[in-house]
């Protein structure tokens, strides 16, 4: 699935048009996907806040049973729910990359009511792929940041790299639960790219390479932006 090219003259018309530490840019993707580390990457090198719906939903999950069952059956979390998370996540001003938020048709009309974004990257990844990824997909029960123990492993078996916790198995990465996620995204995915492209906001394909780390994935998504004008005003 992709989203509609971007039209004639938004380049010229958004090219330098906002500070780059107020820029705000979404990431969409599939489950496994890349979108918080290639995301951490990408609001570094841009000086922005990085903002995840996932590490942020993990971790309220991880001290509540109810919200734990919604993620270890693969379902999605109360729309109501979700919004009251992210609003006190969300920065009042400044700019942010936010990575799987807004994720459905009244989260987004949640989040409009407060932001203006600049644009959105949707990446792209072949299911075989995705489905090889999640098989050996670790996650920090600490810091919930993901590791790959075939192609992204920590520098210190079962040890975080970020935070020193340790890295597990998360409960819900199954193959029934993945392809349920997997359904939802694409759903969604159509429904947010009808949504926003009416708003008018640029939308930019990405298709990650799976091969690379997630600094040039990152390296790759900012040119990407740049190529469509997409690079904010450095700030004074």
């Amino acid at each position: 699935m992709s989203f509609p090219s971007l039209e004639p003259g938004f380049k010229s018309r958004l090219a330098h048009t906002t500070r780059r530490d107020e820029m705000k840019i979404i990431l969409f993707g599939p489950p496994a996907s890349g979108r918080g580390k290639i995301g951490r990457e990408v609001a570094k090198s841009l000086g922005l806040r990085l903002i995840s719906s996932g590490y942020t939903l993990m971790k309220k999950a991880a001290s509540d049973p109810t919200l734990s069952d919604y993620m270890r059956k693969g379902e999605v979390f109360p729309d109501k729910f979700v919004n009251e998370v992210m609003s006190k996540e969300i920065p009042m001003d400044g700019g942010f990359v936010l990575v799987g938020y807004p994720y459905s048709p009244e989260q987004a009309r949640f989040f409009d009511a407060s932001n203006k974004i600049d644009a959105i990257v949707e990446f792209q990844m072949g299911e075989d792929v995705i489905m090889k990824r999640v098989a050996y997909r670790v996650v920090c029960s600490d810091c919930f940041v993901s590791f790959n123990m075939s192609t992204d492993k920590p520098k210190t078996h079962g040890v975080c790299d970020l935070c020193g916790g340790v890295l597990v198995k998360r409960e819900d990465d199954t193959p029934e639960n993945l392809k349920m996620r997997m359904y939802y995204y694409e759903k969604m995915s159509k429904v947010m790219n009808d949504h926003y492209r009416t708003a008018g906001v640029p939308i930019v394909v990405y298709r990650v390479d799976p091969s690379a780390t997630p600094s040039e994935n990152a390296s790759m998504v900012l040119a990407e932006l740049r190529r469509v004008g997409i690079t904010g005003e450095k700030s004074s």
